[in-house]
């Protein structure tokens, strides 16, 4: 069985390919629970591509011949070592070091020349004393489903470029691509309500790094996890790819 499907232009990571996040939370939409997401080729934009069903459950974003993303169910457990405060996020947000440089300005999720109410605008700042990155993220109208609630595809972008600005803390320009992530849905998160950006750096190995992301709400509660893989390359994509 296969499907089709066509990753608009707005959802961009770099200029010519999908944000990874978006990208993952599609593929990943057939799958109930944690799912782990390999992405294999930068995800082409406005190409119609084909989801293929691999076995039972787990599924391909094919261009032809060409995997470009695979995905299976998983398990997830991370442990957030930190859970800032709104009050936190929104001051450690002033110090994204995106402001500054950023590869891809126009980054569906972190490009900090995306309009309000078009990118995600999720801009991480590190709370140094604590270990982690974090933002305020008010999720945009069009991100809500019939029901008022944040599309899956959008929680787990969400949850993908602050991976990266945990993983390279103090190395922003660092160019690196995401490899993997694996997500999981907690709770629903409702389009109309602030919610806190945590990441945190979990391993780090020669040119690989792991970082964990949460999104929390205002009062706390966890709604929904990963745990990102990066791959630092020495030149093309960066953060949010």
């Amino acid at each position: 069985m296969s499907s089709h499907l066509v990753i608009p232009a707005r959802m961009q990571g770099p200029p010519t390919s999908g944000n990874g996040g978006y990208v993952a939370g599609l593929l990943s939409r057939s799958i109930d629970g944690a799912a782990e997401v390999t992405l294999r080729q930068p995800p082409p934009l406005e190409t119609p591509l084909e989801v293929e069903q691999e076995s039972h459950n787990e599924y391909a974003l094919c261009q032809g011949k060409t995997v470009i993303a695979q995905a299976k169910p998983s398990e997830l457990s991370v442990e957030i070592p930190y859970m800032p405060h709104l009050e936190e996020a929104v001051e450690a947000a002033k110090h994204y070091p995106g402001f500054q440089a950023h590869h891809f300005p126009c980054c569906f999720v972190c490009g900090p020349d995306r309009a309000e109410g078009d990118g995600l605008r999720i801009f991480s700042g590190e709370i140094t004393e604590k270990s982690v990155h974090a933002a305020p993220w008010t999720p945009p109208a069009d991100s809500a489903d019939e029901n008022g609630l944040v599309r899956s595809e959008f929680v787990w972008a969400a949850l993908d470029c602050p991976g990266y600005f945990a993983a390279f803390a103090g190395q922003a320009t660092t160019i690196a691509l995401l490899g993997r992530i694996t997500a999981r849905i907690d709770r629903a998160l409702p389009v109309d309500d602030t919610y806190v950006s945590v990441g945190w750096q979990i391993d780090r190995r020669k040119r690989k790094r792991t970082s964990g992301t949460a999104l929390l709400s205002s009062a706390g509660v966890v709604h929904a996890v990963a745990k990102t893989v990066w791959i630092e390359l020495q030149d093309g994509a960066g953060p949010g790819a």
